[in-house]
């Protein structure tokens, strides 16, 4: 990677009036209105986003290809959980884009842990490496027909059940937020790794309105 934490990503506390009102309203609406100081995050790497931040990435509860005794006992097979420690969730994201028309969801993770996901997710996965819009197609859902996936070559790691954040809402206050994925559509998105040590949410067919990420 060769940059540090500051390079990759930039929290500024920015007064909405001074700032992009379409961007800020988005925020306010997400955390429901309640009063958070504006944090741009401006994420390299992704080229010339906006971002509009849902939480700190807490979790992932993916449900990994079954083999062995799972394959023979599909009732045994329960999500793998990806837990990050609290330094990692603290400088880690969960994201989406304000300006696409379906709203992509993007995993903003700590440079820190990319080494070890890579080795875990990429190196140590024996699957294929394949396109993402192709990956994205075995997922299903309004983002298989997306065509400006980046061209990167991914391993899948499994569907993403769940994924697990933390954030403050008008009403709740900070907490930690569970939300399912495929609950209504079952179109569940399929976590995928980049040799970099990326994590890449690729398909499904969520939205990320107002009340939270909508499946």
């Amino acid at each position: 990677m060769g940059k540090r934490l500051h390079d990759m990503a930039r929290e500024l506390d920015v007064d909405p009036f001074e700032y992009d009102k379409q961007f800020a309203k988005a925020k306010k609406d997400w955390i429901w209105n309640a009063e958070d100081p504006l944090r741009v995050i401006e994420w390299d790497e992704h080229g010339n986003k906006r971002f509009v931040e849902v939480g700190n990435l807490v979790r992932l509860h993916v449900r990994l290809p079954n083999s062995g005794e799972t394959a023979r006992n599909p009732r045994r097979n329960r999500d793998h959980m990806i837990d990050f420690a609290l330094p990692v969730i603290r400088k880690s994201f969960v994201a989406f884009d304000m300006d696409h028309p379906d709203q992509p969801l993007y995993l903003l993770l700590d440079p820190r842990v990319r080494p070890q996901l890579a080795k875990r997710f990429y190196d140590e996965n024996p699957v294929q490496a394949v396109p993402m819009n192709m990956l994205a197609k075995v997922a299903g859902g309004r983002h298989a027909k997306r065509q400006d996936y980046p061209n990167v070559a991914v391993k899948p790691v499994g569907f993403l059940n769940e994924i697990v954040y933390y954030t403050s809402k008008r009403g709740d206050g900070p907490s930690a937020y569970i939300h399912k994925m495929g609950e209504k559509s079952h179109h569940k998105p399929i976590l995928a790794a980049g040799n970099d040590g990326s994590l890449y949410i690729v398909g499904g067919n969520y939205t990320c309105p107002v009340p939270g990420i909508t499946d």
